[in-house]
């Protein structure tokens, strides 16, 4: 079912005043490249990528501090210099362009060694609050897909993909993750649709989101463009709510844990606005799926996200 901006207006008017959470906002930049260092924009601006790289106050935004702690916990390769300089889309609106130029990388093959996961945490984090994440990464002037699988865990687990060959303006968001301990760990790796000879994976630029609540759809899809599932855990029926901000072919797919696809949905060509999908738990075949985990991957002609389903 399709909802278009006037008719959720509506809506919002009819039912009331909308709340949105408060909102805290931290901005990495995974190396510095350029005359204007992002540190200078509010950035935090990390370097090295070696293990206990740490950063022990990050600020937020406003440049104020926030007493959160970034640490290195398993090592990058190096730093890539050849992102974007022109960032458009959804990853202007995150970032800045002094962010978008360079990233950390990692790689499984051989290349100066070989880093086939990196991973740092985030500490000092409130365990009754939620944490989302827009990611971004950036390599251009290549021709193959160095997709990145970021998985993002706390009291639960969530992950997300971003191909970063020549991006230029697709960021991936991770939204409503709670803190276990107050600690939330981050960790970058070879995409499954990854496939450059060496595995190449890349991480960019990251805004996190500190909020008292949940994000509501209407946060987390009309104005971040995201994707929503829930309930989750799934019982009998999985509601799947997405944004196309470009007029775009859809595909809804679910992989179970080996990677082997069980289900695929793909919508025709539609118009920009946001959209609701159901699914019954069901295999491309009619049977109904086991309890167990499962990954659900959105994928448009411009992104795709991804997240992790638990069928009760």
């Amino acid at each position: 079912m399709k909802t278009n901006y006037k008719k959720l207006l509506l809506i919002l008017l009819l039912v009331g005043p909308m709340v949105f959470s408060q909102q805290t906002v931290v901005l990495i930049d995974f190396g510095s490249l350029g005359a204007i260092p992002a540190t200078n924009l509010n950035y935090n601006t990390v370097e090295s990528t070696e293990v206990d790289t740490e950063i022990a106050n990050l600020i937020d935004n406003t440049g104020t501090s926030t007493g959160f702690v970034y640490k290195v916990t398993d090592r990058f390769n190096g730093l890539n210099v050849f992102g974007t300089q022109t960032p458009s889309g959804d990853a202007v609106v995150a970032f800045d362009s002094q962010a978008t130029r360079d990233s950390y990388y990692g790689n499984t093959g051989n290349f100066g060694g070989i880093e086939p996961t990196g991973a740092f945490t985030l500490s000092g984090l409130d365990n009754s609050k939620f944490y989302s994440f827009e990611v971004f990464a950036s390599r251009m002037s290549v021709s193959d897909n160095r997709e990145t699988l970021y998985t993002i865990t706390g009291s639960t687990t969530a992950t997300g993909t971003l191909n970063a060959g020549n991006n230029e303006a697709n960021t991936v968001l991770i939204n409503n993750i709670q803190p276990s301990g107050g600690v939330i760990t981050f960790k970058a790796e070879e995409g499954p649709n990854n496939n450059n000879s060496l595995g190449f994976y890349y991480l960019g630029a990251l805004k996190m989101t500190e909020t008292d609540q949940v994000l509501a759809i209407e946060e987390a899809i009309l104005e971040a463009n995201g994707l929503n599932v829930y309930p989750n855990p799934v019982g009998d029926e999985l509601n799947i709510d997405y944004k196309l901000s470009n007029e775009s072919v859809s595909e809804i797919s679910v992989f179970d844990i080996t990677g082997r696809l069980v289900y695929n949905a793909k919508n025709s060509k539609n118009q920009v606005g946001t959209y609701s999908f159901k699914w019954s738990r069901l295999d491309n075949n009619g049977g109904r799926l086991a309890a167990g985990t499962y990954f659900l991957k959105l994928q448009t002609e411009t992104k795709a996200f991804s997240k992790k389903l638990i069928l009760k």
